[in-house]
């Protein structure tokens, strides 16, 4: 399920309110396009999901899942053999997963729920202001927020993505909400 539906994003923003004009299809693409860039950004999964993951044992016996946070493993296979759930010790945070029951193993397959069931407000909010911002940059000559302008000399100076910045979107609004949502980011492992 989506983080917004259609019908949600236009109550969110009445400016997007006319179904001819801003179509349910393209408000869908929409939020489907922030949801990728949220969790890239905050490497937080903000829907509850289900994944399935083949991966090779490192030699530490640890296997680190790419989604996280990771609610439940509900079944997993060492080089083809199941293996009992409660032998394995899962970091949610991390994706970290550990377990006696594959030393000496090579492949580990994994089917794992992760995710947040609910999105926090702050993020649905961006989400709303995403659509705005993308559906109105494409019907008008501006595309981008302005961060910067000078009338003597002519220059004007558009926000545009710098995920190194803080500004995945360019949008001021939407990184700004995106950045109050850092306490969710996902510890990675070195």
């Amino acid at each position: 399920m989506a983080y917004l539906t259609p019908a949600e994003v236009r109550t969110r923003i009445p400016a997007l309110s006319n179904a001819t004009t801003y179509t349910n299809l393209e408000l869908t693409n929409l939020v489907s396009e922030f949801e990728y860039i949220a969790e890239r950004y905050l490497l937080t999964a903000f829907q509850t999901r289900t994944a399935t993951a083949e991966q090779t044992v490192r030699p530490n016996k640890f296997v680190q899942l790419a989604n996280r946070p990771v609610a439940a493993v509900s079944a997993f296979t060492v080089d083809g053999v199941s293996g009992t759930v409660a032998d394995l010790t899962v970091e949610t945070a991390t994706g970290l997963i550990y377990g006696a029951a594959w030393y000496g193993a090579d492949v580990l397959t994994v089917t794992y729920t992760y995710g947040i069931a609910t999105p926090p407000e702050p993020l649905l909010r961006a989400c709303a202001e995403y659509c705005r911002a993308v559906a109105f940059a494409d019907r008008s000559g501006q595309s981008r927020d302005v961060i910067a302008q000078s009338f003597d000399g002519s220059m004007t100076r558009y926000s545009t993505p710098d995920w190194n910045r803080g500004r995945p979107t360019g949008y001021l609004e939407v990184d700004r909400l995106l950045n109050s949502l850092a306490d969710y980011v996902a510890p990675g492992v070195a």
